[in-house]
């Protein structure tokens, strides 16, 4: 009899935490200051009950990341089972690409109260998806090679994955048995010393290597904007720091790709700020394998078939 009233309780206290970090989840991807008052109130739940769950906002903010982990993780299987490979791993980064915005949004707190167990607890179903997700995609013909951004941060150190050269080597590990497809590694431009993390790369296994990606940068409100009626400036961006591209960073391309060509021996593919055929000749002077048009292709989206042909003009003897 005991046993039977108990069961009830149970599923209503399960339901409660599932309930709240379903609404926790999405209070802090709109907003990484959410209260917890609100959260319960969103939830359905007293405020007592969230605190039984979670006593403090640290606990919650940890409950939903290792949950939404967890789920990203957990999704990779399913979705193979309803799909055919090709879109099981388009759909699997739709889902990693909310889950990015959510911790982007967190980033700070997290920064600070994650212990030093979370990262490696969550290192290992994140990339298992991935190699379950690319071993899937092996015989797809439609897939010519494969892109490893590995600028995401990591939330132990705040870095990007990779500009710490041991962690880049970890998960080229993992990742390279996964697929015989040419593998192609984008470098950070935020770290200490790029030419490391593209031997680092080479080392683990790369196929080839391309950079720059976008630099770290903030943008604050303009003058007028309702973000700006407060007493202290307001980012431009949602999620507060953003990625700065196009003419502003070929400077910082020119030198990155000069001191990886000089370090490795695969491809490098240089990138950033190239809008004419002139701007890719010199990331080829200084030693790109191959360029790629990024930003431009935004403004005019025929850029690159436009730079390739100027570029083969300007080449061409006599």
């Amino acid at each position: 009899m005991i046993q039977r009233q108990q069961e009830p309780r149970r599923a209503d206290a399960l339901h409660n935490r599932d309930r709240i970090l379903e609404v926790a989840r999405d209070a802090f991807a709109a907003s990484g200051d959410a209260s917890l008052n609100s959260i319960a109130k969103q939830a359905g739940v007293g405020p007592g009950t969230l605190y039984r769950h979670f006593p403090n906002r640290e606990a919650l903010v940890l409950a939903v990341y290792r949950h939404d982990v967890q789920q990203l993780a957990d999704s990779a299987p399913l979705l193979l089972d309803e799909h055919p490979p090709l879109a099981a791993l388009r759909l699997w980064f739709d889902r990693l690409a909310y889950y990015g915005k959510i911790k982007h949004g967190l980033a700070d707190v997290l920064h600070a109260v994650t212990s030093d167990g979370l990262a490696g607890e969550t290192y290992g179903p994140v990339i298992g998806a991935i190699t379950l997700l690319l071993r899937a995609c092996e015989q797809r013909t439609e897939i010519a090679a494969i892109e490893l951004n590995v600028s995401c941060p990591n939330v132990k150190t705040g870095l990007d994955i990779g500009a710490d050269p041991i962690q880049l080597e970890r998960v080229l590990a993992e990742v390279r048995p996964a697929t015989g497809k040419p593998l192609i590694v984008k470098l950070t431009p935020n770290c200490a010393n790029v030419a490391d993390c593209a031997q680092a790369a080479q080392d683990g296994g790369a196929d080839a290597v391309s950079l720059i990606n976008t630099l770290r940068a903030l943008a604050l409100a303009p003058p007028g904007a309702p973000a700006l009626q407060s007493s202290r400036p307001t980012t431009w961006l949602g999620g507060g720091m953003g990625g700065l591209s196009g003419a502003a960073v070929r400077p910082v391309a020119l030198a990155q790709v000069a001191a990886v060509a000089g370090r490795v021996s695969i491809p490098v593919v240089g990138m950033g700020g190239v809008q004419s055929a002139t701007h890719a000749r010199q990331l080829l002077d200084v030693g790109a394998t191959l360029v790629a048009v990024g930003t431009e292709s935004f403004r005019n989206p025929a850029a690159a078939a436009q730079i390739a042909k100027e570029l083969i003009c300007e080449l061409a003897p006599g």
